[in-house]
């Protein structure tokens, strides 16, 4: 494991925060991972997520977007069952007025309705984001903080979920080259970049296992 320096340049998106590069696990080649307090509507990587709900990111990131945004989340969620976007589904819209070329629409769990679903569901957030992304052929991304707001998802518990999620799923998978978390404070970033170096520190130690996967579901 590496970690750039602050201020360096990875795949050709300008960082600045925190960066590993992740090890994949099936072939050579790392991908980067970065942390960084930033505004997630000015992110020019391919795609960002957006937690869909009553949140400021998703509030943030509509206004950003303009009123096209709304319309084809609307236009997507129309033939889902009940008409809404499941917890742990993901699906993609333009960008519309954002830097980002696409959004990708996540609905996080509610943390009060069972702590270990909510688990689920919020990994599945992240690596549902990872494989539509991939799908569309994308190589960047940007995750805020999912439902550590409205959602209630503890802030501790939700950086090592989602660090675990992401780091599995890049060690299992090809196409993307750059992932970023964004955050509105040093706080938060500080506490997400920490989750990931333990986690790949224990990636490190033993670089022959796949002690990074939280369940096989994550390592497909």
């Amino acid at each position: 494991m590496s970690i750039l320096e602050t201020g360096s340049k990875g795949n050709d998106v300008e960082s600045r925060g925190i960066v590993f590069e992740v090890p994949r696990g099936w072939a050579p080649g790392f991908v980067s991972l970065e942390f960084d307090k930033a505004d997630i509507v000015q992110e020019t990587t391919d795609a960002v997520v957006n937690p869909a709900g009553p949140g400021l990111v998703d509030l943030a990131i509509r206004r950003a977007a303009g009123p096209e945004l709304t319309d084809a989340f609307h236009t997507c969620t129309f033939d889902l069952p009940g008409g809404k976007l499941a917890p742990g589904d993901v699906f993609a819209t333009p960008g519309f007025g954002l830097p980002a070329r696409y959004v990708l629409h996540c609905r996080p769990p509610i943390y009060a309705d069972g702590a270990l679903r909510a688990r689920e569901l919020l990994a599945a957030c992240h690596v549902s984001a990872l494989r539509v992304a991939r799908k569309q052929g994308l190589r960047s991304i940007s995750f805020p903080a999912i439902g550590t707001g409205v959602f209630r998802y503890p802030a501790r518990e939700a950086a090592e979920v989602a660090t675990r999620a992401v780091i599995s799923a890049l060690r299992a998978q090809d196409g993307l080259r750059f992932v970023r978390f964004v955050f509105a404070g040093q706080a938060m970033r500080d506490l997400y970049a920490e989750a990931a170096r333990r986690l790949l520190a224990e990636v490190q130690a033993a670089p022959n296992a796949r002690r990074a996967c939280d369940t096989a579901s994550l390592c497909e």
